[in-house]
């Protein structure tokens, strides 16, 4: 494939772009059926010294048939294609390469949010929602920042996770060797052993049986929750309301925690800022609903909050609550975006603190950026409390990494884990949320 200007002529190897001998690069994959995706998505990829354009592709079948001879760290996946679309493809993809990373490339439009969000179900990483072509070209940077920007953190995100398996498993062959190697081989030796091991067993027995008194009070452990499937958690205060925040691979994550958290909206209202455009949001609230049998949507400017429903800020729009007369308001505005995002996790939390203050938990899911960490710093400050997804279970681990940085202090739990901490926490019967003092 050769440069030339601004447009890409293929030639001698239609499906791939120059080597890059510059040591790590991530290779990726283009499948598109449009032209002109292509063009500009491969001169962005061969700009970058950091990607390397291994394969294009003009439907799912092409790309299919390739699979057995494919090497690809990250697959750019087209949703409607000729032949094969996308979502079809895209089982075909994990099973012949689990350890890839699909993103998928949609429309802006509902049919596109709704086959996106199949998709992420299906275990696609993230998704980027592509511009029109008469959109203006400050959207198309904005477009090849964040693709460029998915991709890297994607890619990141996979290594550091590879390399901390690769850590383990060093660890546990080398400890497996080293029993090995000090197991006793002598006869004599090993007697002597075994006559130590049971003289030491005893002297326990005749301790347990004697304890010896001592003049110091026994402190007890914390009170801790026990389960069989997962890890001990604390017992807090009920909040009256909950706010999470979320980005990349954070669909996925609201799904998994909606599942289990009927109970909990049914007295506590939920509100969420994931970072999505127009469309999908409402999208993801309509999944969401269908998931937990509860109302979730957007709401409107004005709507009072009330327990028994989750709140979804519409994309492209900030969210918080206010104070009117007695009761509390959703508020929805067009602020400009903080820190390049709108809707923004730190408003959201923020805006909640002000109001509900040490009553607030706050939930960082998995995300790319800093997005949330100040605003769970100042639910903390509060005297409120955070949870954070773990590593290993978030696609990104960017936005729960920032809360625990800055100071917030909070619990790094997997999905399970969190939503048996609602649930364990959650209050047993509804309430209308009243004014209260406002926080500042």
């Amino acid at each position: 494939m050769k440069k030339s200007g601004s447009a890409v002529t293929y030639f001698n190897q239609p499906n791939s772009s120059p080597n890059k001998n510059n040591g790590d690069v991530i290779n990726v994959v283009l499948v598109d059926d449009s032209s002109v995706v292509r063009s500009v998505l491969s001169n962005w990829f061969i700009e970058d010294t950091e990607i390397q354009l291994s394969g294009i592709y003009t439907d799912g079948q092409k790309l299919v048939d390739a699979l057995p001879s494919l090497k690809a760290d990250i697959i750019i996946l087209d949703i409607e294609m000729p032949r094969m679309d996308g979502i079809t493809a895209l089982p075909h993809i994990l099973k012949a390469m689990p350890d890839v990373d699909v993103i998928i490339a949609s429309s802006l439009s509902r049919r596109g949010a709704e086959i996106t969000m199949k998709a992420l179900e299906k275990g696609a990483k993230d998704y980027i929602a592509k511009p029109s072509v008469g959109h203006r070209s400050d959207i198309r940077e904005q477009f090849q920042n964040d693709l460029i920007s998915k991709i890297k953190l994607l890619y990141s995100e996979k290594k550091s996770k590879h390399n901390k398996k690769l850590r383990s498993n060093s660890f546990k062959s080398f400890n497996n060797s080293d029993r090995k190697t000090l197991q006793p081989t002598d006869t004599k030796l090993s007697r002597k052993n075994n006559a130590l091991k049971d003289n030491a067993t005893s002297n326990m027995i005749k301790s347990k049986e004697n304890p010896p008194v001592s003049s110091k009070p026994v402190l007890k452990s914390p009170v801790a929750i026990k389960s069989p499937s997962i890890s001990n958690l604390k017992i807090y205060s009920k909040p009256d309301i909950i706010v999470i925040g979320s980005s990349t691979g954070g669909p996925t994550a609201l799904v998994e925690l909606f599942e289990n958290i009927s109970a909990v909206i049914d007295t506590t209202p939920i509100l969420i800022a994931q970072h999505m455009p127009p469309m999908f949001t409402q999208i993801m609230a309509e999944h969401l609903a269908r998931t937990c049998k509860r109302p979730v949507f957007e709401p409107s400017d004005g709507d009072f909050l009330s327990p028994g429903k989750a709140y979804v800020a519409p994309g492209g729009k900030h969210m918080g609550i206010v104070q009117k007369g007695a009761r509390i308001a959703i508020e929805i505005n067009e602020n400009p975006p903080i820190a390049h995002c709108r809707p923004s996790v730190d408003y959201l939390f923020k805006s909640v603190a002000a109001i509900y203050g040490s009553n607030t938990l706050g939930i960082i899911l998995t995300g790319m950026g800093s997005d949330g960490a100040e605003g769970s710093l100042n639910i903390k400050e509060k005297g409120g409390e955070i949870l954070v997804q773990d590593k290993e279970s978030s696609a990104v681990w960017g936005m729960p990494h920032a809360a625990c940085t800055i100071g917030a202090e909070p619990e790094i739990l997997t999905i399970a884990e969190i939503s048996n901490h609602l649930n364990l926490n959650r209050k047993v019967n509804a309430y209308e949320p009243r004014a209260r003092t406002i926080s500042l």
